[in-house]
């Protein structure tokens, strides 16, 4: 955490945990996923484990998506789960998705819900139920959504794609590697999108990708 100029390390929830994914909801509160399940911060309490099904203690956790309502989607191990308001110490499964893994959940511009189900590809939240935006590539790996529906996915093994209600492409650039792994995506403020790859971090604006490297400040 960083306090004015400095940086305070926080309690780890147990010992030798490593921390994994950061969902920060304000300046008071965020959430931990971790190898062993998930944690919620608030200021001034300790570390509160959330409940997630008869696995909660021992499921990884790959990622959150917050939704308007302020519930907190949980990508898991055991697949996607939910926890709202006073009870957000308990998640409950998310039905209509296939049994199995969830390794990237978000939350788009019009209040559904896109899941990165394991085998059975990226899936989409509607009115009736969840239905399949893609199968291919085999396995997507981070979501961030973008404006008006669209969803820029990573893989493991074949780089970042944009999604959008008709199909799925693979987003290149020249010298891009386009088997690279994306372990994560971001859409700042101003609607740049940012790739944390295995080639790098990347950017994408509306002219070209750059890599950032250690000339311009990166390890």
């Amino acid at each position: 955490r960083v306090r004015g100029e400095r940086f305070e390390t926080l309690p780890s929830p147990e010992p030798g945990l490593p921390p994994g994914t950061l969902l920060p909801v304000s300046a008071r509160e965020v959430w931990l996923g971790t190898e062993r399940g998930a944690w919620l911060f608030r200021e001034g309490l300790p570390p509160q484990r959330i409940s997630l099904g008869a696995q909660g203690a021992t499921q990884s956790v790959w990622g959150f998506a917050r939704e308007k309502n302020g519930c907190v989607l949980i990508a898991a191990r055991a697949g996607l789960f939910r926890a709202c308001g006073e009870t957000s110490r308990v998640a409950v499964p998310v039905p209509g998705l296939p049994p199995g893994e969830v390794s990237a959940v978000a939350v788009l511009s019009d209040g559904e819900i896109a899941v990165a189900a394991g085998s059975a590809g990226l899936l989409r939240s509607g009115p009736t139920g969840f239905h399949r935006l893609a199968s291919e590539p085999s396995r997507f790996s981070a979501l961030a959504a973008g404006p008006d529906g669209v969803i820029f996915a990573g893989t493991s093994g074949q780089g970042p794609w944009r999604c959008d209600a008709a199909e799925c492409a693979p987003v290149t650039a020249k010298g891009f590697d386009p088997e690279a792994v994306v372990f994560d995506i971001f859409l700042d403020r101003d609607g740049v999108v940012w790739f944390a790859t295995d080639d790098g971090l990347l950017k994408r604006s509306d002219s070209a990708f750059e890599t950032l490297e250690p000339p311009d400040g990166f390890p």
